[in-house]
């Protein structure tokens, strides 16, 4: 499927699809629709592309795979992702509003139930009077409570939560994150995200086991 247009094109084709980048003036666009578009498209099997066509103006072009035989859509979710129950419960904790909308959109997509935090103390504040399966949490953020210091608030105060605990963050390679993630197990994913790595992050850590709390 092909559309396209006969406008001034687009500034750079190589980087539409990424999350957050826009062209449009502060305030007026997040840059998460062509993302959140080529995640869809993906999920499906297929591919998007974006180019300017030398007559001018933009040409967006879909290709989707054809089916052979009839084949049931559950049974290519389960062959690709766990199966998790709609309704799961998850705390989306970042202080980039940008970031917590496209978050939500996947996730309720997905039919989670989403709560959201915009730092770290408030996240804390949030856990002491909500039940959740899962925290999803920037690992850098302003104020007192980084990412960081909320996973080990959560590993002392909420220890079952410790294992449904994924650090979302742009600096994966540095030695004090990498041994950090190393040392606790941690599920992270790396900063600029796309929509399928993301919601694989989310449903495989959902499906790994939980300790149970030890009785006191």
């Amino acid at each position: 499927v092909e559309f396209g247009d006969d406008g001034p094109g687009i500034k750079d084709p190589s980087k539409v699809f990424d999350p957050f980048y826009t062209t449009k003036a502060v305030g007026k666009g997040t840059g998460l629709g062509l993302s959140i578009c080529y995640g869809i498209v993906g999920e499906h099997g297929g591919e998007v592309t974006a180019e300017n066509r030398k007559s001018g103006g933009a040409l967006f072009r879909i290709k989707l795979p054809i089916l052979t035989g009839a084949v049931k859509p559950a049974a290519i979710a389960a062959a690709a992702l766990p199966e998790i129950p709609a309704g799961v419960r998850i705390l989306l904790v970042d202080d980039e509003e940008a970031v917590l909308d496209l978050e939500q959109e996947i996730l309720k997509g997905k039919q989670f139930t989403v709560l959201t935090a915009h730092s770290g103390q408030e996240a804390m504040e949030v856990l002491q009077r909500e039940t959740v399966e899962l925290v999803v949490a920037d690992l850098k953020m302003p104020g007192e409570v980084s990412g960081k210091d909320l996973f080990f608030w959560v590993q002392k105060n909420r220890p079952p939560l410790k294992q449904r605990f994924v650090l979302t963050m742009s600096d994966a390679r540095q030695d004090e994150v990498r041994a950090l993630v190393e040392q606790h197990h941690l599920h992270f994913i790396q900063k600029p995200f796309n929509v399928s790595d993301f919601l694989e992050t989310v449903q495989r850590t959902l499906a790994s086991p939980v300790e149970p709390t030890p009785a006191r």
